[in-house]
């Protein structure tokens, strides 16, 4: 804990009842010497424009009964200062129904929170916060409706607004008089900020920003030209709330609509896991619980949420105190009720993760599936239904699945019977024969993609070649930037065990051969980091790529299943060298995985809605050649066109397994629960509860039907593109580009590289919808919103884009002299102009809507309108 943390800091929030105004107002004189005032309120000289409450105001967290309000004095004053608020049944507040005094202090940046309770259910309310003489604009928020109300609601969703990278074009959406009229709320899913100042690799730095205290920043690892800062500070964090509440498009969608927030990984940083960063792909240990505490810090100061940190509560009577040295791991997660139509559970994914399956600094020739145990999984594989087969008779089929046909031929007869434990297969077949399946037919043929062959370089036999290989390994990271002081204890971590006799061969020929290359067809086969997709050509991985990003999915899945099922039984002690933790898919934390199901099973509502940070949709670019049919996927044959076939593996490959897709066996539990444990303990999976998922973070719009149960029940996924961020579509052409230079010069990504993955990208959207077919709909090059239309028989989404080719900030970037931006709000919807911005070209959306209807109690397929 550093200094800056040893005292306490206190976030105050003040809990008013609507029903105590009479006991406690302060009520204006109402002379005609008081300047401005409306009836029954505190008078005041002027409406401020900016310099009192320089963040204008906001509302939060609408139930049936309460509200959050938010504000934030524009001082510097470290001592306090004493504010009004109050809160109206009319927008000219002649009818105040709370009204109390409040006091910010420079503890908490100035930054005030108050919950209003015993309100109207289904009601909109107004409300201001008033200073001496000057008052703020003024807000509003509508409650929610009682539980057993039939009433319809409609909501937006947002997601990703990276104010460097662009402006909020995106939002004025939600200022349209039809939206004004109708929208009841907003959910934020996350990235609210970002916390770097202009990250070369992802930020266009249209608005930049420089950190005030940038002694306290973190300088991002190898940007030095000019040198590019994260947020690290407490001072940091609020900087950056400050200066993203400070946009005028966004101030006014606050002014007219409550938020129900959480945070994904740009809150704290970028792909974070619990208290850990990412930036230096495993160069060096990132873990800052400080850092951590800072982020979350800011957050509840600047954020209208109805959470006592740390418990997950919602706020109690009275003043509250928040201690920031008591703040990680909050509870952020949530759930909120909207009549009988709409039960909304907020999910919480960044707090309880772990690491990143593939570590960033794992060592590529690293065996993580010994020849036996491999065996054993994909006979787990083989009962689970993960193997493809081509018919039902295998044996056959000259076509089939070659991986298929090779352990069915093994297991014979063996079918699924009910006395089959999926976790402990290993029983039915004599351990001899199964690796021998491993050894004498899968090894040889797929040697490279599926296996290696290995020794235990920790066996004195092969001594000579351990040092050999700690000496080059020691060298490759003190040349990807590991501190020297670190080097050595890096490589005792990885150095060790099983590995792979290709990296052992290739670390003796770098140090000039001083050892015999090793070769011996008896050397066992078995699955290494490399085969995941984990990049051979350095001993950290390169922006994430092949650890969280672009990995192989067909290993991958096999490696997770091995984790969730072979491992366990086999290594189930912490203190054996082979264990893992039972817990490495465990995105949620049991409490909070148990509360969202249990949520979800007791639900009476109409609908479900499960709102996540993360997309649980699959996004996978499929590149093999179908085994049964011969015919390659689409990708496939762009590639074999463009003359990369051969370097490009047949694979498929999930872009981001930083999300969802990083936890496959999990997110089968949750859907599908194929053990029966949920259902064991009398609660159903997502797509039990008939939940709709809406989602963010990946900067595409998704629409996705997660199919149904044997029931009949179905899960659906609605997913938003960035408001501001850059789009996926951009993303995975670099990501591509790298692929594209790895596979032919590997000399760093050029134009040339560029060019080539974006004539292969070209086609993005069919290629993604072809690697994961439960996809009806995607689109990857746009920034947008979503609203959602609940009522009791259907749920309709629509998402609002700007038009292809037009990028957040591009209006106000071709004029940055002009006051456009400040007056692009008020001059937006005026019903006499036909053009909005300074080039005179008109502001253009396409929409796009999905509807869901409900069948007796189910949800129906999913429908395009």
């Amino acid at each position: 804990m550093n200094s800056n943390f040893t005292r306490r800091r206190f976030l105050k929030t003040v809990v008013v009842s609507a029903g105590a105004v009479g006991a406690s107002s302060l009520v204006g004189c109402g002379s005609e010497n008081a300047g401005h005032s409306d009836s029954g309120g505190v008078s005041f000289s002027s409406v401020d424009e900016g310099a009192i409450f320089p963040q204008s105001v906001a509302s939060g967290d609408p139930k049936s009964g309460s509200i959050i309000l938010w504000t934030r004095l524009g001082t510097n004053s470290t001592s306090d200062q004493t504010v009004t608020v109050e809160v109206a049944a009319d927008s000219s507040f002649s009818s105040i129904v709370a009204q109390t005094s409040l006091t910010s202090s420079s503890s908490s940046d100035h930054c005030l929170k108050v919950k209003v309770t015993d309100l109207n259910s289904a009601t909109t309310y107004y409300y201001r916060f008033i200073t001496s003489d000057t008052s703020s604009r003024t807000g509003r928020f509508k409650t929610a409706a009682k539980g057993n109300v039939d009433t319809p609601v409609k909501f937006g969703f947002i997601s990703c607004q990276d104010y460097i990278n662009g402006y909020y074009n995106t939002l004025l959406k939600f200022l349209e008089q039809d939206q004004l009229d109708s929208v009841d709320f907003i959910v934020h899913l996350g990235d609210y900020i970002y916390e770097t100042t202009g990250d070369p690799s992802f930020q266009a730095n249209v608005r930049p920003i420089t950190f005030t205290d940038q002694d306290g920043a973190l300088p991002l690892p190898n940007v030095t030209t000019p040198t590019h800062y994260a947020a690290q500070s407490l001072s940091n964090y609020r900087q950056l709330y400050k200066t993203v509440k400070g946009d005028s498009i966004l101030q006014q969608v606050h002014e007219k609509f409550a938020f129900i927030n959480i945070w994904d990984d740009h809150e704290f940083s970028d792909d974070s896991w619990q208290d850990n960063a990412t930036y230096t792909d495993g160069v060096a240990d990132e873990q800052n619980t400080t850092r951590k505490e800072n982020s979350e810090q800011a957050f509840f100061e600047y954020t209208p949420i109805d959470i006592v940190p740390n418990t997950g509560g919602p706020e109690a009577s009275g003043q509250i105190s928040v201690d920031a040295d008591n703040l990680y791991q909050s509870i952020i997660s949530r759930q909120f009720r909207f009549g009988s139509n709409l039960n909304l559970m907020m999910s919480d994914f960044r707090t309880f993760r772990p690491d990143h399956v593939i570590p960033e600094d794992s060592y590529p020739g690293k065996v993580i599936i010994p020849e036996l145990e491999l065996g054993y999984t994909l006979i787990s594989s083989f009962f689970a239904g993960a193997l493809t087969a081509c018919s039902a008779d295998p044996a056959t089929d000259a076509a089939a699945d070659f991986i298929y046909d090779t352990v069915a031929t093994l297991v014979g007869p063996i079918t699924v019977n009910p006395a089959f434990d999926p976790t402990n297969p290993f029983a039915l077949i004599d351990p001899v024969d199964i690796q021998s399946m491993v050894h004498d037919t899968l090894g040889p043929a797929l040697n490279g993609s599926l296996v290696l062959q290995y020794v235990d370089i920790d066996d004195p036999t092969y001594a000579a070649y351990k040092a050999v290989m700690q000496g080059v390994v020691s060298q490759q990271y003190l040349a990807a930037g590991v501190a020297a002081a670190d080097v050595a204890a890096k490589v005792a971590l990885r150095i060790t065990g099983r590995m792979a006799v290709d990296f052992i061969n290739g670390t003796v020929v770098a140090a000039g051969n001083p050892v015999p290359l090793l070769a011996d067809a008896t050397f066992e086969y078995g699955m290494t980091y490399a085969q995941l997709g984990r990049d051979t050509s350095s001993v950290v991985s390169s922006n994430g790529i092949g650890s969280r990003y672009n990995v192989v999915k067909d290993t991958y899945d096999i490696y997770t299943l091995y984790l969730s099922t072979v491992a366990p039984v086999l290594h189930p002690l912490s203190t054996d060298p082979d264990y893992i933790d039972p817990n490495y898919d465990n995105a949620w934390g049991d409490a909070q995985q148990t509360s969202i199901l249990i949520n979800m099973s007791v639900s009476n509502a109409t609908w479900n809605v499960l709102g996540s940070s993360t997309s649980f949709t699959s996004m996978v670019l499929d590149a093999k050649t179908n085994a049964c049919t011969g015919v390659g996927s689409q990708l496939r044959q762009v590639l074999d066109g463009a003359g990369l076939g051969a370097a490009f593996p047949q694979a498929q490959i999930y872009l981001n397994v930083d999300q969802w897709d990083g936890f496959p066996i999990r997110r089968r539990i949750l859907m599908d629960d194929p053990t029966g444990a949920i259902a064991a303990n009398g609660l159903k999976t997502l797509k039990g509860a008939d939940t709709i998922i809406i989602s963010g973070d990946i900067h595409a719009t998704f629409a996705t039907d997660h199919g149904a149960n044997a029931s009949g029940n179905r899960a659906i996924e609605f997913t938003t593109p960035g408001v501001s961020s850059g789009n996926f579509a951009t993303f995975v052409t670099g990501a591509v580009a790298s692929i594209v230079d790895a596979a032919t010069a590997n000399d760093g990504v050029d134009a040339g590289d560029l060019a080539i993955s974006e004539s292969l990208t070209t086609n993005l959207t069919t290629f993604i919808e072809e690697g994961n077919p439960l996809i009806t709909h995607n689109n990857n090059a746009v920034n947008g919103v979503a609203i959602v239309d609940v009522t009791s028989t259907t749920l309709t989404t629509t998402f609002h884009h700007l038009a292809t080719g037009i990028t957040p900030g591009v209006f106000a970037a071709q004029n940055p002299a002009s006051d456009f931006y400040t007056n692009l709000v008020t001059s937006y919807y005026d019903s006499s102009a036909t053009a909005y911005n300074a080039d005179q070209t008109a502001l253009a959306w396409t929409s796009k809507s999905f509807s869901v209807t409900k069948v007796d109690g189910k949800n129906g397929a999913l429908t395009e309108l």
